[in-house]
């Protein structure tokens, strides 16, 4: 394993990710309990379709930073945030808007009224993640910290309303993208008019294969929700929703190394580096899944009590599909970063297409569990097609992704020295 990745920015990012764990299930904890059964399949319901609509009207434009950044350096900093800001304007007029003429229809309000946070926080995150990693690691351990404080506030103190966790989230990203400005030092009158039409264009161009994707990406995540939501019951989506959470903490170490690498493969081409965060990536969450088999059920009774215990079965289920998607986490960053954004939109969609007949057929035979084993089946399909492409295309092997010998005498030199 090359020593050079014990590197400060990967300390940083799994220190990061270790304390998002902790705090995490923390807010988990508090939002689950205050939204109780009833309430937390159609608040996941509310987010998943936000999600959706945020990656489609962000164009993809955060997307094509990492390759521009390789190509001019930063640059391009200003410009992309001159057209972030003017996109941010112009949604905030129309969602709010909309939101405001829906406002007696409450599942359509609080999607609308969040939707232009979300966008400009999405595309500020992909972009600070480049431009000054450390600063998006402490915001995003700052934010967490916040909302599991409100969480904590509205359980103890507040009616029962999915109203409430929208508006504490949209607040949240308000102030993190303030921040991020804050951090930066950037001139927001610099940035304004920095605007070039031509550069606008193309990075919109640039963007829309990896804004497809993206919006795949997502919905392969979340095509099980929706259609739990139509097709199911709304305690099966409830309890699922709650597996999805957890699987989601599973992939916070993969999703350490991964925005290491996005910062990292704007600079420079390491295979090594690729390899050797699929193997960790690997060996954490097999450790993982063993200790959740174990205390799982235990595990859930005190973080969410004992209304979700049931979704217990659901979640080991769905962590079989968790081992694939490492591959897709980390070869992804790869394959956008060196402009392969077609081929990857390619796997995305075959892969969805996937979920949603899976999801469509399964989910009236065996509800919950018919949604998870169509998760599995497009997951499996996803990481490893991205695998075995990525492995032609560099000309490896496939092996050297899962398991090196390297990885093994290391441990056996920890184990030498704990004696």
């Amino acid at each position: 394993m090359d020593k050079k990745i014990i590197h400060n920015d990967y300390t940083l990012s799994l220190f990061n990710k270790v304390y998002s764990i902790l705090i995490g299930v923390v807010s988990s904890a508090f939002y689950i309990r205050y939204l109780g059964i009833q309430y937390k399949g159609t608040y996941s319901y509310i987010n998943e379709i936000a999600t959706i609509l945020g990656l489609i009207l962000n164009f993809g434009i955060y997307q094509s930073y990492p390759f521009y950044y390789r190509k001019y350096g930063n640059k391009i900093y200003e410009k992309y945030i001159g057209i972030f800001l003017r996109q941010f304007i112009i949604y905030s007029v129309i969602f709010d808007a909309i939101a405001l003429i829906f406002y007696n229809r409450s599942t359509i309000f609080l999607i609308f009224i969040q939707l232009s946070a979300l966008v400009l926080k999405t595309q500020l995150d992909n972009v600070i993640l480049v431009e000054k990693l450390h600063l998006y690691m402490w915001a995003d351990m700052a934010v967490k910290t916040i909302l599991a404080i409100i969480y904590f506030l509205l359980w103890r103190f507040a009616p029962v309303s999915v109203s409430y966790v929208v508006y504490s989230v949209a607040l949240t990203n308000i102030a993190v993208s303030i921040a991020y400005l804050l951090g930066t030092r950037v001139s927001i009158k610099s940035c304004w008019n920095s605007y070039d039409k031509n550069f606008s264009i193309e990075v919109f161009k640039f963007g829309f294969y990896p804004m497809l994707s993206a919006l795949l990406m997502i919905l392969n995540y979340s095509v099980d929700i929706i259609f739990l939501r139509f097709m199911g019951e709304n305690r099966q989506l409830s309890l699922y929703s709650v597996a999805a959470v957890i699987i989601n903490y599973v992939w916070v170490i993969p999703n350490a190394f991964k925005e290491v690498l996005t910062a990292r493969v704007a600079r420079e081409d390491s295979d090594e580096r690729v390899a050797a965060s699929c193997r960790i990536s690997l060996y954490i969450t097999a450790i993982i899944l063993v200790g959740f088999a174990l205390l799982g059920k235990i595990a859930i009774k005190i973080v969410f009590g004992n209304d979700f215990i049931d979704c217990y079965g659901v979640t080991l289920v769905l962590f079989i599909g968790a081992f694939s998607m490492i591959f897709f986490k980390m070869l992804g960053v790869v394959f956008v970063a060196e402009g392969r954004q077609k081929e990857y939109f390619i796997i995305l969609l075959i892969s969805v297409i996937a979920n949603v007949i899976a999801n469509y057929i399964l989910i009236p035979i065996w509800g919950m569990y018919g949604a998870a084993i169509a998760s599995i089946a497009s997951y499996t399909v996803c990481g490893f097609t991205f695998l075995r492409r990525y492995c032609k295309w560099k000309n490896t092997n496939i092996g050297h992704y899962i398991f090196a010998r390297n990885d093994l005498n290391l441990v056996k030199g920890l184990v030498r020295r704990t004696k």
